[in-house]
């Protein structure tokens, strides 16, 4: 009974979250059945072992993505065909690999015809021989599926194709999620890119990236505050904000948000660009996105700040000494002082003695609880124990 609850009120809080976004201007997918929770990756994971992330990514978009997407290998299917020749079409596949560009080809001379079908048959003018026409036309893509050499090209070209969007979905997905801008909880699907049509995924699914989940109550928490962030970005900045007809930047016509219109007008208007530069740098740090590299004299005043911080570093390390001193004066006891420097050398004897360093630990670990200094780990520990 506790259990179902459980369920109820986590379900009823992700549909309200649900509501939340949709109804502020962010799309967000419905989570299937197999997918009751939100799966967000752990980012300490993936750079802990990129090679291992990259590799079953590579696999779970081959083996599940794609073939969720265009269907397992059929060579007699003129829709799988098309399909799949839109995507090797694209000059990022054709332009490398012989195999793909047949393909590319092939489809293309199908997917001509089958327009000129679809042409027919939504005309609204009266043609005459129009069936006849229509099954002319079926008839050439029937010819061209039954060529003796067309079920290679498809069978070749799927493969090859299909390893190489593997590839690069998975680099993709890689680049997503360390650039994760405003800790966008879309960031962490494998469907939120540009390279799947699909946004569900069947529940095997989950075997290949589970190494890499965030635990259950970590990604709750890691979901909600996420979909709160990008809410509150749109809401702020999102594209529903510019006026009409000035969507896409000039000149080179991408899609914009909101905070680079403002950027684009001030600059119209006269404002210097490095006053524009510097106002995309304050607000990119003020939104917890990756700041933009340094240039010019910050850099010069950045690298000359870290090289003076390094020379103080030691000086740091020689006014610790007196602590255990201070400390036994603000008590007014001298043997409490000598006690707390006797403390301070157990902590260096830590360095080296494994007794030591648990001792070391133990004080650190009753500090944190106690509130005596701030731990991140166990303050967010004692939060989800707490409330």
């Amino acid at each position: 009974k506790n259990i179902m609850g459980f369920a109820t009120d986590v379900r009823t809080m992700l549909n309200s979250l649900w509501d939340y976004a949709n109804n502020n201007h962010v799309e967000m997918n419905f989570l299937d059945k197999n997918a009751y929770l939100p799966r967000v990756i752990d980012l300490a994971l993936v750079h802990a072992d990129q090679g291992k992330f990259i590799k079953q990514a590579e696999a779970l978009y081959h083996d599940i993505i794609w073939k969720n997407d265009h269907g397992e290998l059929d060579t007699t299917s003129s829709d799988q065909l098309v399909s799949i020749g839109k995507v090797a079409q694209e000059k990022r596949y054709k332009e490398f690999d012989e195999q793909i560009r047949k393909l590319a080809n092939l489809s293309k001379r199908v997917e001509t015809l089958k327009d000129q079908i679809t042409e027919l048959e939504d005309s609204k003018e009266y043609i005459e021989n129009k069936d006849e026409q229509i099954a002319e036309l079926q008839e050439k893509i029937d010819e061209i599926m039954e060529h003796e050499d067309t079920a290679q090209i498809i069978s070749e070209g799927y493969e090859a194709l299909s390893d190489d969007w593997a590839e690069l979905g998975a680099s993709d997905w890689l680049t997503r999620l360390r650039v994760k801008a405003g800790e966008d909880p879309a960031k962490s699907s494998p469907v939120g890119g540009q390279f799947t049509k699909s946004r569900k995924l069947p529940a095997e699914a989950d075997t290949y990236m589970v190494d890499f989940y965030l635990s259950p109550v970590d990604a709750i928490q890691s979901y909600i505050t996420g979909v709160v962030r990008k809410v509150e970005y749109e809401r702020l900045f999102g594209r529903h904000k510019i006026p009409k007809y000035k969507k896409r930047k000039p000149g080179s016509m991408q899609l914009r948000d909101y905070k680079e219109y403002l950027f684009d007008e001030m600059a119209k208007k006269g404002v210097h660009e490095h006053d524009v530069q510097m106002m995309r740098y304050d607000l990119a740090g003020i939104l917890g996105n990756t700041a933009p590299v340094d240039t010019g004299t910050m850099k010069t005043l950045n690298t000359f700040h870290s090289f003076a911080l390094m020379s103080l570093l030691p000086r740091a390390v020689a006014t610790s000494l007196p602590e255990p001193f201070v400390a036994g004066i603000k008590m007014r006891s001298t043997m409490k002082g000598l006690k707390t420097f006797v403390h301070t050398l157990d902590e260096l004897l830590g360095k080296v003695n494994k007794d030591a360093a648990q001792r070391t630990q133990l004080k650190k670990q009753i500090g944190a609880i106690l509130g005596v200094f701030d731990d991140p780990d166990v303050g967010e520990m004692m939060a989800e124990r707490m409330g």
